[in-house]
């Protein structure tokens, strides 16, 4: 036995429990019946009483060791010590106990000599193979524990996670609509009384109040959305569970010889202590190999591939206690086997039955072992479907966020971004108090509210997962978006629109970042146009888009904001090259030449 299973045995919390001690009866018994000039009465009730004792003073040893435990609960390391030291103590008040017994009941005394000494050794051994059982016990009723715990949980989150997500996101787009949605509904109302009047201060006003209070509003949300993104998982909720033990599949009980032999063996010999020689002890261990063989023999015999498919293992356990004790019991007075001459008639038959508990202890030690990695292995693949489950969830809440943050910073944030620059060019342009709105102008900064107003109504109906559209759609529907603001052009090749046909998630990533680089080209370079090429590289794999507009250029180092962050978590690469007439932004996203369904997205 390796120092780790002593060890964990040593610090199981049954090493000092009630069943160990109860579980010790039967050598407690042994002890009692195999002298043969114990008792001057040969009355069986007398060496039961006698076996009594020995467990109830078995008992304040135990009790002493758990006093020992309290006093020393800050070392986790003296438990084995606590233990070692009280099973120790058990085997040497057992003579002091059993003398003290066998003069309270009339019984002879026993001299043992040497083999005092074994006292502790067999105690030990007893006690060490039935905590093995009960600890291998305690571990299996654990994790079937642990498992039911994690399966509560997942059903809740499987139950509830729809539930609380579109409730989430109801809340999110309700808080957007409820913020900006008033604020445009004043602007274009001022808009409409100022297009009556001839003030250039109103005019003024109103650009402040968008460029300072309405834009700011949206960049707040904005910045909102993306802080959730990096920090919005929430702890599983903690699901109580009433534990229950297992029910005991009995089918299931298989021989496990070594187990039975170790506990058989370290009982058996007590049966010898009582007698003189040295011989005697000898031919206790050789009993126990030659009555326990048959157990070896049926472990082998069931292996067999037929047997094996037609018998359960619980035949094998049964047949094999029955082998034990009829074999057992069939042995003759003068046979070499038996170790005590003219033993008390009840010896024998204790002695089968001993052996016959020992294979069942032996079984289920294999029972619960084999259940606790059968749970583990269950309890690692319930817990990988948990974290599985958390991640899905995480990322469709992510997913929300996102394509709210997107369309807060690209459609809604580049058409404020255009009403604040008319605003900022007619109070530019008109050095004196007399000037008005025309009609024109009016029109085009309504339909710039109408369609922000557009955008927030329809956040809700844009969650679900986009329909297949082709690139030359997607871009006419987002130039129709930016129509009034800015003149969106597209060139897409033959061989672009043919490595897209199937690639729909490619191609919203396209879209994406086209709305991107049409949204930077009105806010920061307040351009008039923008012209999208697109050309695929089928030896790197890439697909490029360029967009050139004809606004005022770099004016400073780029910093990416969160569009272009969103391209980099998209898979794609972005740089800003010259241009004779403005910006040219280069978009590069990978695509897998092989697999024209997904294309390779880099981890983010």
């Amino acid at each position: 036995m390796s120092i780790r299973k002593i060890q964990r045995i040593l610090n199981s919390p049954n090493s000092l429990s009630i069943q160990v001690l109860l579980l010790q009866f039967p050598l407690a018994l042994i002890l009692a019946i195999s002298g043969p000039t114990l008792f001057s009465s040969r009355h069986p009730l007398l060496r039961i009483e006698l076996a009594i004792g020995l467990v109830l003073a078995a008992g304040i040893c135990f009790a002493i060791g758990h006093l020992a435990l309290k006093l020393l609960p800050k070392k986790s390391s003296s438990r084995q010590y606590v233990t070692l030291a009280t099973w120790l103590l058990v085997g040497i008040q057992t003579k002091p106990s059993g003398n003290l017994l066998r003069s309270l009941l009339g019984g002879e005394q026993v001299d043992y000599g040497w083999r005092t000494a074994l006292f502790p050794v067999v105690w030990i051994a007893s006690l060490a193979s039935v905590t093995h059982v009960l600890q291998s016990r305690s571990e299996y009723l654990t994790t079937y524990h642990e498992l039911e715990q994690t399966e509560a949980k997942l059903a809740e989150l499987e139950r509830t996670s729809y539930e609380k997500l579109e409730a989430e996101t109801r809340k999110l787009i309700n808080s957007v609509q409820q913020t900006i949605q008033p604020e445009l509904q004043q602007i274009a109302n001022e808009i409409r009384v100022l297009s009556f009047q001839d003030n250039v201060k109103g005019i003024r006003n109103l650009l402040f109040q968008v460029d300072n209070y309405s834009i700011h509003t949206v960049r707040k949300l904005i910045d909102e959305l993306y802080v959730e993104n990096r920090s919005s998982q929430e702890p599983v909720p903690f699901m109580p569970v009433a534990k229950r033990i297992p029910l005991l599949s009995w089918r299931r009980l298989t021989l496990d010889p070594l187990t039975t032999f170790w506990i058989a063996l370290s009982v058996s010999v007590s049966a010898t202590l009582p007698t003189l020689g040295f011989q005697r002890p000898f031919t206790m261990v050789a009993q126990v190999f030659a009555i326990l063989m048959p157990v070896f023999i049926l472990n082998y015999v069931r292996k067999l591939r037929f047997l094996a498919r037609h018998t359960a293992p619980v035949f094998w356990v049964f047949l094999a206690c029955f082998s034990v004790v009829i074999f057992r019991l069939s042995l003759p007075s003068n046979s070499p086997l038996l170790v005590l001459r003219n033993p008390p008639p009840e010896l024998g038959l204790t002695m089968a039955l001993l052996y016959a508990v020992t294979i069942l202890l032996g079984s289920l030690n294999r029972y619960f072992a084999d259940s606790y990695f059968e749970s583990t292995a269950k309890r690692l693949n319930a817990n990988a479907q948990l974290e599985l489950s958390i991640q899905d969830i995480e990322a469709a809440r992510l997913r929300v966020r996102r394509h709210v943050a997107r369309i807060m910073h690209g459609p809604i944030q580049g058409r404020l971004s255009a009403i604040r620059l008319k605003l900022h060019v007619l109070s530019e342009t008109s050095p004196d108090a007399e000037m008005a709105l025309d009609e024109d102008d009016v029109a085009v900064v309504l339909a710039l509210l109408e369609q922000i107003s557009t955008e927030i109504e329809n956040l809700g109906n844009q969650n679900s997962i986009p329909e297949k559209a082709s690139l030359a759609d997607a871009l006419q529907a987002l130039a129709r978006k930016w129509r009034g603001i800015m003149h969106v052009f597209s060139d897409i090749p033959i061989d672009v629109q043919v490595l897209l046909a199937n690639q729909n998630i490619l191609t919203q990533k396209l879209v994406a970042a086209c709305s991107e680089a049409i949204t930077n080209a009105s806010r920061h370079g307040y351009a008039t146009q923008v012209c999208l090429t697109f050309s695929c590289n089928l030896d790197r794999n890439v697909i490029r888009l360029n967009a050139v507009d004809d606004g005022r250029g770099l004016q400073n180092q780029i910093s990416p904001g969160f569009g272009l962050q969103d391209i980099e978590a998209d898979g794609g690469r972005w740089r800003f090259e010259p241009s004779q007439s403005g910006a040219q932004l280069c978009i590069e996203f990978p695509f897998n030449s092989l697999h024209a369904t997904e294309p390779v997205v880099s981890n983010t």
